[in-house]
């Protein structure tokens, strides 16, 4: 309902009209004996619980974990930059794609900028820098000419809306570019990788499995009397010398997997994000908060997306 552009307060009487409890009424059933704050009253859906349902992560199948800390020993708990939460994914069964989670969150964000009237100014002047000035009527334009008839400024103005979908033209321009080379890179990755490191694990622990079942039968000779002290005792060196090298080099192409897995779930991620991006209809707060620095604009309509990432488009 979110993704399809619904209020939290309509979702929220949507639910409350269908009889479909809430998580404390369901708990409750359930015979859940917690403390409840409103233990004895009637718990309903509102929109702080449909926006905390919107926002956690857990409905895609993926654990978030250690999201607060103790700010000192026996002290309050705060929370921590999200880089430092730890994130487990495919934990359990998903309700939803991660794809609609960031629709729904883009969503709710977008609401929640318009409800408080803050939406993210990201139109600046391209002769004074300053920021531009969105006028009720739809047109943002610079307001240092309302101050002197003959600044440059005064050419600088555009319909908001020719804005907008020029910059999310760009924005989708962009995921495009970006899939197509997430793609190419891991055609490349393949092409030019004859063994993926999980083959070369395996084909590692076969080696120290061979090494192992030959050492075994040396040693039953060597106990059996069928081979010289001296003899024995350079094969043991020989032996340790080459376990110690598999085992290194196992440890390393594990260490090299993990990696591996941690750098591919995030370009899955970015990618789920760019497919995201390409199905919205109109620019996004959430295109703003991580694509967009600044689009700068020129006289004659013409504008600068400045992106957060490196390098920029010319419009």
């Amino acid at each position: 309902m979110k993704i399809a552009g619904t209020g939290t307060t309509l979702i929220a009487k949507a639910l409350n009209d269908r009889g479909i409890p809430c998580p404390s009424e369901l708990y409750r059933s359930r015979g859940d004996t917690r403390q409840w704050k409103n233990r004895g009253k009637p718990c309903y859906w509102t929109t702080g619980k449909i926006e905390a349902i919107i926002r956690d992560e857990k409905y895609t199948g993926t654990m978030v974990q250690l999201k607060t800390k103790l700010d000192s020993v026996g002290g309050k708990q705060v929370s921590r930059p999200k880089e430092e939460w730890v994130r487990v994914e495919n934990t359990h069964e998903p309700v939803i794609t991660y794809p609609q989670y960031i629709r729904a969150v883009s969503s709710l964000k977008q609401q929640k900028a318009a409800e408080s009237r803050k939406m993210k100014n990201i139109y600046y002047c391209g002769c004074c820098g300053r920021a531009l000035f969105n006028a009720h009527y739809g047109t943002i334009f610079c307001k240092q000419r309302s101050f002197k008839t003959d600044f440059d400024c005064r050419d600088i103005e555009i319909n908001k809306h020719d804005a907008d979908m020029a910059v999310l033209a760009s924005v989708k321009r962009e995921a495009e570019i970006f899939l197509d080379r997430d793609k190419m890179s891991r055609q490349v990755i393949k092409r030019n990788s004859p063994l993926s490191v999980s083959d070369r694990i395996n084909a590692t622990m076969r080696s120290i499995e061979a090494a192992q079942k030959s050492w075994i039968a040396l040693y039953d000779k060597y106990a059996d009397g069928k081979l010289k002290r001296e003899f024995f005792l350079n094969e043991k060196k020989q032996y340790d010398a080459d376990m110690e090298k598999m085992e290194e080099e196992l440890a390393a192409l594990r260490q090299a997997q993990e990696e591996e897995e941690t750098e591919q779930q995030g370009s899955e991620r970015k990618a789920d994000q760019a497919m995201a991006f390409l199905e919205e209809e109109e620019l996004t707060e959430d295109m703003k908060e991580k694509l967009i620095e600044k689009v700068i604009v020129y006289p004659g309509d013409r504008i600068e997306i400045v992106w957060k990432f490196e390098g920029h488009l010319n419009n």
